[in-house]
């Protein structure tokens, strides 16, 4: 039982594990991105960066054990010898898959017997939402700027550390009689740091010692030591001004971003509806459609006026000037 508890007490101090550190930078990531919404002018809406299960950019596989997608032949070569020197060897260690976009992907867009979509503007809007890779991208950058500022805020969070030395060393006799020793060291410490806003820091240092001796009969010392130290500059890094720099920009890039993504959504709702720069949004193949029926429609109307003039023609009441001249327009 003791040996169970002291392996459970190995995993506990060896850290975080990947599940709980990508949980941990979401909440923080998604906390700052819904303080930055100060305006409903820029509102950016849902800020989830996983793509909806039901998205072409959705990976159905785990986050904390992804397996490895298909390669490019070329580019394998690379991994499999990277600069002439052999390489990893466990790539596929959580297995592989042979697809990029999810499998059943376009069933959610419920195509007919011809794979044809119904949309309307709406329905349009909603499936570029989901599908879109330059959206999924400006999402990205965006969790990123919060991201990046969830560091330079921890640079300013008490930072606690719990560290333990064990040192063994044995010391030959050397020739002389009853001269070896054998020495154990053990060497705790615990504590916290804190970098403060005027540029100093804070330490705190809390230390136990246990040396073994055996040499004769067991000798055994203990010591404990408690340390506090405050350190501030007066020249270089000094004051809030110069310290929080960082974290002042880093903030303010947050904002930015934000507000960037809020008017890309603005625009790339009126792209979805009304591309100028490539004629592909939604009303754009509205009106090609519609302009393609007028012409087949026109078309038909001119062929119906040439049949009635070659009629007339033919009944001596058009010349074949006239007749020639239509022929002509309706080719054009």
């Amino acid at each position: 039982m003791r040996a169970w508890a002291g392996l459970l007490l190995i995993a506990a101090l060896a850290g975080c594990t990947r599940a709980q550190y990508r949980r941990s930078a979401d909440a923080q990531t998604y906390s700052i991105l819904e303080e930055r919404q100060v305006s409903p002018a820029f509102s950016i809406g849902r800020t989830l960066l996983e793509p909806a299960p039901y998205s072409r950019l959705a990976d159905p596989t785990s986050p904390d054990f992804p397996p490895k997608p298909p390669d490019d032949p070329a580019a394998a070569l690379f991994m499999a010898r990277p600069g002439g020197m052999k390489g990893a060897h466990n790539w596929e260690r959580d297995g592989t898959i042979d697809f990029i976009e999810p499998p059943g992907w376009e069933t959610v867009l419920s195509p007919d017997e011809k794979g044809t979509v119904q949309l309307d503007q709406e329905r349009a809007v909603e499936v570029a939402l989901l599908n879109s890779r330059e959206y999924q991208t400006e999402l990205e950058n965006i969790y990123l700027a919060a991201l990046s500022l969830t560091l330079n805020r921890f640079e300013f969070q008490l930072q606690w550390f719990l560290t333990n030395g064990t040192t063994y060393r044995h010391f030959g006799a050397g020739g002389v009689a009853s001269g070896e020793t054998d020495t154990l060291e053990s060497l705790s410490q615990f504590g916290f740091n804190r970098n403060l806003a005027a540029g100093g820091q804070l330490l705190a240092d809390f230390a136990n010692t246990l040396v073994y001796q055996y040499e004769g009969p067991d000798q055994r010392r203990f010591s404990s030591n408690f340390l506090v130290s405050l350190i501030q500059p007066l020249l270089r890094g000094a004051w809030r001004k110069v310290r929080l720099e960082g974290l002042t920009q880093a903030e303010r890039n947050v904002l930015y971003a934000v507000r960037d993504f809020a008017r890309f959504r603005k625009r790339f709702w009126v792209n979805v509806a009304v591309d100028n720069g490539r004629n592909s949004g939604y009303l754009d193949l509205l009106l090609a459609l519609q302009t393609l029926r007028n012409q087949q429609a026109n078309l038909r109307r001119q062929e119906e006026t040439y049949r009635l003039y070659n009629e007339l023609f033919l009944g001596g009441r058009a010349s074949a000037v006239e007749l020639d001249q239509f022929f002509q327009s309706l080719q054009g």
